[in-house]
């Protein structure tokens, strides 16, 4: 079950706060159970899904020449980088590797569109 509180969702969609994951929540729930509602007399596959909104985002990058993965844990608040090729060498050389890259993709994932 999920809680919200009235005001604060007030706050939300009046733009003076960000969307609370809860929030999102909801609104994902109730976008799935639409679908749901849609779908229930076919037999066809969807073609549209929900994730939950604690799901992170992957995005794989090509850098000096060979693949890695940034994820972006949001519920967590936080990004982890696999790099098959660099792993080895230790967590100080991936930061300063890698640092460059998630900051690029960070400002472009939390980039405000009111500005």
């Amino acid at each position: 079950m999920l809680e919200i509180d009235g005001k604060l969702l007030q706050g939300m969609f009046g733009g003076h706060f960000d969307l609370s994951i809860t929030t999102m929540n909801a609104i994902v729930r109730l976008y799935h159970q639409s679908d749901d509602g849609m779908y229930a007399r076919w037999t066809e596959k969807r073609w549209r899904h929900f994730l939950p909104v604690d799901f992170a985002v992957i995005a794989p990058v090509l850098i000096h020449w060979h693949w890695c993965l940034y994820v972006w844990d949001f519920e967590r608040e936080r990004v982890i980088v696999l790099d098959p090729m660099d792993m080895p060498f230790g967590e100080h050389h991936m930061a300063k590797k890698h640092k460059l890259g998630v900051k690029i993709m960070h400002a472009a994932i939390y980039k405000n569109p009111k500005k």
